[in-house]
């Protein structure tokens, strides 16, 4: 095969099929080293309570059992919790709030799947032992996981320094501006949504394992993170190490979908425990940890009411939302409701008015993370379901009502209410393009011959805006070597999205060689 430089924009061959499609893939789980030891995590069963004991006498003395520990070690040993460090606000100004988020429970177990405690063995088999056999009694105290019933003044607390549940809350818009337009709109629509909880399923599981080197004593942790830039910058400051002194490495990843962008208990419970004992260790989490304990994603509620004038023209938004944050705040938590949802909550649509408030509410559920868009879905799912449900109240084309109020492309660059800008996009010539090819106009014939056959038929139609954005704080590595080879080290990880290929094609345009001569 000749070689030759990929320009950008020319179509190549990925390169990182073959080594995956031939099961020579890196991930963490296939990494075994030389006098590797393994972690089991101990977790509650129960989602409030006090924890009162735990005994370890028993596991202590199983064969092949090399360590156990718990929160009151964390403690001891200045093990410092997962920062929240996004600057919300509480309702009166006041920072957001939650109890310290630990990697193990401090007294108290505040989710199904908290970590209590940690059993560290020879094989996985007698870790697993180990931890069952520990003896730990607890006792149980009311929960709570509805939002609506977490924000009830009876409502069990989950932070004792808050006077309530609600750990956070911001208010954007003009509700003056807003009370006006309703009172002169033609039309109102209302909705009341409920986006539920979803927990990310990827197809390779978390996996860790951290090792010392012998001569430095500095630590090598081997992870699947989407973020490690920000999974090194979290650990160190709860370790309280320099930088230099922690190194992660991440190979392949087998899905992310944005489970794998937070720090977990777990990446800090395998970095406590290799320090501990002085010995590489090793944790895989089971397809049930994962469905138990990894972050969740959206859990949230709206109600919306859209004002309308004569001709179907948007004359304001009002959004009143709660989003679940989970037991303990994380920074994905917060963001994205507050940080991330603002920025496409009016979709396409030319909005004069808007106000809304958005509550974080602290519930016994499993923390709050990223999942597949973070924020973009949470915000356009309301505008849409509001858009379609005004459409038929109104006799309206979901089509029409779309196209009267898109953003014109002469108004561009547009600002919206909330400050974003809009520099370029035509979106009635998409929705055009769109209805075209689904043959929008020839749906009642299919559903009728649909019907003939017994069978049911619809149709949806909706808008989405993406916001873009990322790690600040990437860096790239190219080094050359001596044989004509270049070598690239990114932090942006791959997850099936071929950025292998990506990045030697820009690289190979770029700096004018061969892209077999890029690794």
């Amino acid at each position: 095969m000749v070689s030759k430089i990929a320009k950008s924009g020319e179509s190549v061959k990925r390169l990182e099929d073959e080594r995956l499609l031939l099961g020579q893939g890196r991930f963490v789980n296939n990494l075994n080293f030389e006098g590797q030891v393994y972690m089991h995590v101990v977790r509650s069963y129960l989602g409030h309570a006090k924890i009162l004991s735990i005994h370890t006498e028993t596991t202590f003395k199983m064969p092949g059992v090399l360590a156990v520990f718990t929160g009151e070690d964390l403690i001891r040993d200045g093990v410092l919790p997962i920062p929240m460090t996004l600057p919300f606000k509480r309702p009166g100004g006041h920072p957001a709030l939650s109890e310290p988020y630990h990697a193990m429970a401090q007294g108290v177990v505040r989710f199904v799947g908290q970590p209590v405690a940690i059993v560290i063995a020879e094989s996985p088999e007698i870790a697993l032992e180990g931890g069952q056999c520990l003896e730990i009694e607890y006792e149980e105290i009311p929960a709570v996981t509805d939002l609506q019933k977490a924000i009830a003044p009876d409502a069990p607390r989950l932070c004792s320094d808050l006077p309530d549940n609600v750990a956070a809350s911001d208010i954007k818009g003009d509700a003056k501006k807003v009370k006006k337009a309703f009172a002169k709109a033609s039309h109102v629509t209302q909705m009341n949504l409920v986006n539920n909880r979803v927990v990310g399923s990827p197809l390779e599981p978390r996996a860790l394992v951290c090792e010392i080197e012998p001569k430095s004593g500095n630590l090598i942790l081997h992870a699947m993170h989407q973020s490690i830039s920000r999974l090194q910058t979290v650990l160190c400051e709860i370790f309280q190490l320099e930088t230099d002194k922690l190194r992660i490495i991440v190979r392949d990843i087998g899905g992310g979908f944005g489970t794998k962008v937070a720090i977990h208990p777990e990446d800090v419970l395998v970095v406590y425990a290799a320090k501990k004992i002085n010995r590489t260790v090793k944790w895989t989490a089971t397809r049930s940890e994962e469905f138990q304990a990894s972050v969740h994603g959206r859990d949230q509620i709206y109600f919306g009411e859209l004002a309308f004038d004569s001709e179907g023209k948007i004359l304001a938004l009002k959004l009143d939302i709660l989003a679940n944050t989970g037991a303990y705040l994380n920074n994905p938590a917060l963001l994205i409701p507050l940080g991330i949802m603002p920025k496409v909550i009016t979709s396409v649509y030319h909005i004069p008015a808007l106000y809304y408030e958005t509550r974080c509410v602290l519930t016994n559920t499993a923390p709050i993370g990223a999942y597949r868009g973070a924020g973009r879905p949470e915000g356009i799912y309301q505008i849409e379901r509001l858009m379609d449900q005004a459409a038929r109240e109104m006799g309206i084309s979901p089509v029409t009502l779309r196209e009267i109020n898109f953003i014109r492309t002469e108004s561009l660059p547009y600002t919206t209410k909330l400050g974003e800008v809009f520099d370029s996009g035509n979106f009635h010539e998409v929705m055009k393009i769109a209805v075209s090819k689904m043959d929008w106009d020839g749906f009642g014939e299919r559903k009728a011959e649909s019907k003939k056959r017994g069978l049911l038929r619809g149709r949806g139609l909706a808008c989405y805006i993406e916001w873009t954005g990322g790690e600040l704080i990437e860096t790239v590595r190219i080094e050359a070597e001596a044989d004509g080879t270049v070598s690239i080290f990114s932090g942006t990880q791959g997850m099936g999205q071929g950025l292998e290929t990506v990045f030697s094609q820009l690289l190979s345009g770029q700096l004018e060689i061969p892209i077999e001569a890029i690794r």
